[in-house]
């Protein structure tokens, strides 16, 4: 018997770098695949930008969001989302945990997305932000169908553990969000709650930068007008600058579920570079020096780069 485990344990040595290859073309492969979902679900999402959230039909209180109607784009998402679960995500080999895995990377990866466009709507109002906050409610309670196994595996601990998903909480970033959105910038009060929000560490600096755009005036260009772009191109930009080597498979599905120093700093100084702008611009402007408005926004932004 000893020499027949010797036999077994040289044999499955010798297999490991053949296995170790074999995971790592499937990790590619659906990777890339999963990755090209989630930029079906992301041009979906992108429609935000399409719609009108600064209506001015007059204040809505935050605390009825649950009465208002979700986003057009958002019912054109449950039904996407519902298409491309029944007609691929479902009919992948789900039995390994491999599979399972990466689905909850891809659940991942869309929050992400949906996230930053979130924070890039302009824009925003009052009346704009309670719709926003109904989307993530329906998103929030949609997105569990990209990951079911995963959420099986939460509630079912005696069988067989969670996956492991590098600690990114899905459902913390989006109540992260909906704090966010409660916040008026524009209010006298905004400064002092995004400094809480910056120390509390629960909203990522990105995140807030993007945010902090949706109520300034025109002059003060967003990060993605900023560079002549799309909102989608700007996440792309987002990925790049988060990781200086290309991003596929994993690498992308991962994107943005991390905390990265270097895309805070990028941001930064993208953003340091319009305030620097939007100074001479006053200078010239001497009507801007007196829009109340337009000086928050700008002491707002500022004080986040800082």
């Amino acid at each position: 018997q000893d020499s027949r485990a010797k036999v077994v344990s040289s044999k499955s040595k010798a297999l490991e770098p053949a296995a170790n290859e074999l995971r790592s073309l499937i990790e590619l492969i659906l990777g890339d695949y999963l990755n090209s979902i989630a930029k079906a679900f992301e041009i979906v999402l992108a429609e935000m930008h399409r719609e009108n959230f600064a209506n001015g039909s007059g204040e809505v209180s935050l605390l009825s969001e649950s009465a208002v109607d979700p986003s057009a784009y958002m019912e054109v998402f449950i039904n996407t989302l519902a298409q491309i679960s029944s007609e691929h995500l479902d009919k992948l080999p789900n039995q390994y945990k491999i599979v399972r895995s990466f689905r909850a990377h891809l659940r991942d990866r869309v929050v992400v997305l949906f996230l930053r466009h979130v924070c890039m709507v302009r824009p925003l109002d009052q009346s704009g932000r309670s719709r926003l906050l109904r989307d993530l409610d329906v998103f929030e309670a949609s997105i569990k169908v990209i990951a079911p196994h995963d959420e099986v595996e939460d509630e079912n601990k005696n069988t067989e553990k969670k996956l492991p998903n590098d600690s990114y909480d899905w459902v913390a970033a989006i109540e992260a969000i909906r704090k966010l959105l409660r916040i008026n910038p524009s209010s006298n009060e905004a400064m002092q709650s995004f400094e809480k929000l910056k120390q509390e560490g629960e909203v990522r600096l990105p995140y807030m930068l993007l945010y902090a755009f949706s109520s300034a005036p025109h002059e003060l260009r967003s990060p993605h007008d900023q560079l002549k772009t799309t909102p989608e191109r700007f996440c792309e930009w987002m990925d790049k600058a988060e990781r200086a080597e290309s991003k596929e498979g994993i690498q992308l599905l991962q994107s943005g579920t991390l905390r990265s120093r270097s895309l805070e700093a990028a941001m930064k100084d993208l953003i340091s570079e319009e305030v620097d702008k939007y100074m001479q611009r006053l200078s010239v402007k001497p009507e801007l020096k007196n829009n109340e408005n337009a000086t928050d926004a700008h002491k707002l932004v500022s004080s986040l780069i800082i």
